[in-house]
């Protein structure tokens, strides 16, 4: 190599290095985050109505860090090609409770093809499933292009009407359809979108 040209292994070192500390971030700070804010909401459920508006103002606050602490995580994973859905399957698996297991299947003849809004609208469906019963088990199908599948084994959305309404609100927002369903053992959450 002459003087004036640099390495060409650089991008790449540059670039696994990037990956190295959004995944330190996110599998360790980000997971820490999401954990203390459970545990806000559950304190706030359980505390003297006196002090739950200081909680909430508290857990607010703290998701607004999160979302700072997020968007930096996801720019320095700019550089690497990552799918809207493999995105949110990530951003799922590291809100979900460590003993919660995350099942994915791709049942579509389209591929994982998926607005980029899909992201934000699994973060928004797996804190509004959290806030009610943390699951033991979830599996996220996509089961057509414009159709995804949640299934999870909790006490259900059903049985909270403001989550569920607050939900809906955020979804439609975001361009996705909600429906719930009942099932033996849970619910099943079908999100949908429109597709070119």
């Amino acid at each position: 190599m002459t003087s004036g040209q640099s390495d060409p292994a650089l991008p790449r070192a540059l670039a696994a290095e990037q990956r190295r500390i959004a995944t330190a971030l996110h599998n360790g700070v980000l997971q820490d985050l999401t954990i203390a804010g459970f545990r806000l909401l559950a304190l706030e459920r359980s505390a003297p109505t006196a002090l739950q508006p200081d909680i909430r103002a508290l857990a607010k606050w703290l998701q607004e860090r999160q979302a700072s602490l997020r968007g930096f995580v996801a720019s320095l994973m700019g550089e690497i090609d990552n799918s809207p859905l493999e995105l949110a399957l990530t951003d799922l698996s590291a809100l979900l409770p460590p003993t919660t297991k995350l099942v994915w299947r791709d049942r579509s003849a389209a591929g994982s093809e998926a607005p980029a809004t899909l992201r934000a609208a699994l973060n928004l469906t797996a804190a509004a499933i959290l806030a009610v019963r943390p699951p033991t088990y979830v599996e996220v199908s996509l089961v057509s292009a414009g159709l995804l599948h949640l299934a999870h084994d909790g006490e259900g959305l059903r049985a909270n009407a403001p989550a569920l309404t607050a939900l809906r609100r955020g979804l439609r927002a975001l361009g996705l359809r909600l429906r719930v369903t009942r099932q033996v053992d849970g619910e099943r959450l079908a999100l949908g979108w429109d597709t070119p």
